[in-house]
Order: structure tokens, then C-alpha cells, then sequence
């Protein structure tokens, strides 16, 4: 059996993360599936980007800085609430790469590695660790 649930979503978006009872797209929005043959929307929170999640209650995410002339931040988010609890900017090096970074990787503790495509076309990969992340 399949369910197909329409206006779920605010746009069309083809990467998403499961987590227990939740899908999380990277345009913010999330999707209760605790109950599969009657999905809802639970929220959204009010950025987008890369997703990892760090665990259950725990989620870490690469956004846009509002000052677009510095890195991007790596947010700490609260998933029941929707809001982000703690941010730490990105090193600069992150910044000058040409682009926002994509596929994020937790890696425990206060380690996260994610790829960003730099201004020569080719994709690298960035390992940091940002004390503020850590459990």
C-alpha cells in the first residue's frame, strides 16, 4: 500500500533525512510520519540547508550566514521546536570556496565533514570541528 499526500510541502524537493518519526527536506520543513497512513506537517524551521542529525533531539545544520559577505554558520537545531539553539560560523576558508556547502556528515562530538564546490568546478571536502556542536 502507498499513501500519496499532497500540500505537505511548500515546494517540490528531492533530498530529504529520516529520523524515528520525522522527514526533514532541506528547505526547512518537516513531516510527522509516526502515523504512515496519515502524515502531517509538524513545522518548519526558518532557514535551509544541509542536514545531519547529531540524535534524536539533536539536529545540525549548514546554512547561509545573513551577512552574505561572511561563511555559512553550522546551526545547532531543537527539531520539537524549530529553532536553533546554537550557531557557530564557518571558517573562512568555507566561505571562499564559491558556494554553499552540501551533504553534511555528523561525525561525533564536535565533528561534522560536508563537500563544497569550489570556483574551479571541483568538489571538496571539508572536515571541521567547531566546539559549540559538541553533546
Amino acid at each position: 500500500m502507498s499513501v500519496a499526500c499532497a500540500r505537505l510541502l511548500g515546494q517540490y524537493e528531492n533530498n530529504l533525512i529520516y529520523t524515528g518519526s520525522q522527514v526533514f527536506w532541506t528547505h526547512g520543513e518537516v513531516i510527522d510520519v509516526s502515523n504512515l497512513e496519515m502524515p502531517k506537517r509538524a513545522g518548519a524551521f526558518a532557514f535551509w540547508g544541509s542536514i545531519a542529525i547529531a540524535s534524536p533531539d539533536r539536529w545540525l545544520m549548514l546554512t547561509e550566514n545573513p551577512d552574505s559577505l561572511r561563511p555559512p554558520l553550522l546551526r545547532v537545531l531543537d527539531p520539537q521546536r524549530f529553532t536553533s539553539v546554537r550557531s557557530v560560523t564557518l571558517p573562512r576558508e568555507v566561505h571562499q570556496s564559491g558556494s554553499r556547502p552540501r551533504d553534511m556528515a555528523y561525525l561525533g562530538g564536535d565533528g561534522v565533514a560536508f563537500l563544497a564546490r569550489k570556483a574551479d568546478n571541483r568538489t571538496y571536502l571539508f572536515i571541521v570541528h567547531a566546539p559549540p556542536i559538541a553533546p
